[in-house]
């Protein structure tokens, strides 16, 4: 674990440095299994396509941002945009999401509600529609680029 990053200085980073940086109550073996998952799926950390959340005594996650997937969809030639909103429906709100491909007639679609999204914490009080929003995009990105976004959820998916 003591040369767990190499830079292209070829300068090693630390266990400590990373933990610092990434996940401070991770265990080295967490953390070596996140830079695993961030090897084979491309990640990269550094640049927040994914970050390492762990609570308690619960095993070290990997969060993918909302970036990483727009990032992915960008680089398949198939990929030719998106569309997402906010409605409210039956006193609950609602994000739609539509993924556009060029090798597809139709888009693909997803919605996401709130009161099964809802975590209650800060972001979700202050930023509802923000937060139902991401969790649609991800979702909707994620059907409709399988091979490249399959078994990835963002923070606002997790519980």
């Amino acid at each position: 674990m003591n040369e767990l990053i190499t830079t292209q200085e070829s300068q090693i980073i630390d266990e400590q440095t990373i933990k610092n940086y990434f996940c401070k109550n991770a265990s080295a073996s967490e953390l070596a299994l996140g830079a695993m998952i961030c090897k084979q799926q491309g990640l990269n950390p550094f640049t927040g396509d994914v970050h390492f959340v762990k609570y308690g005594e619960q095993k070290m996650q990997v969060i993918v941002s909302k970036y990483a997937f727009l990032k992915r969809a960008e680089r398949n030639p198939n990929y030719d945009g998106f569309k997402a909103w906010v409605e409210t429906e039956d006193n609950d709100l609602v994000a739609k999401c539509e993924v556009y491909r060029k090798d597809r007639q139709c888009p693909i679609c997803g919605e996401a509600y709130l009161s099964e999204y809802n975590q209650g914490n800060k972001m979700w009080k202050e930023k509802p529609k923000t937060m139902i929003r991401k969790v649609a995009i991800v979702q909707t990105f994620r059907e409709a680029f399988p091979d490249e976004l399959g078994g990835l959820y963002s923070e606002e998916e997790m519980p």
